[in-house]
């Protein structure tokens, strides 16, 4: 689910399920940054995990 959801925005596509109710591109643009943000956070924490 995560890699799928990092694909879509790294392709520069609505994050599924937003697009259909929200077509504001920029409160779309403010979702995606913020599940960014959040994947970022999580891949972090794995990393220092893993170390």
């Amino acid at each position: 689910m995560k890699s799928r959801l990092l694909d879509s925005i790294q392709r520069g596509r609505p994050i599924v399920g937003v697009s259909h109710v929200i077509q504001d591109e920029s409160v779309t643009e403010t979702l995606r940054d913020v599940e960014l943000d959040f994947l970022l956070i999580d891949m972090q924490h794995i990393a220092i995990t893993i170390e």
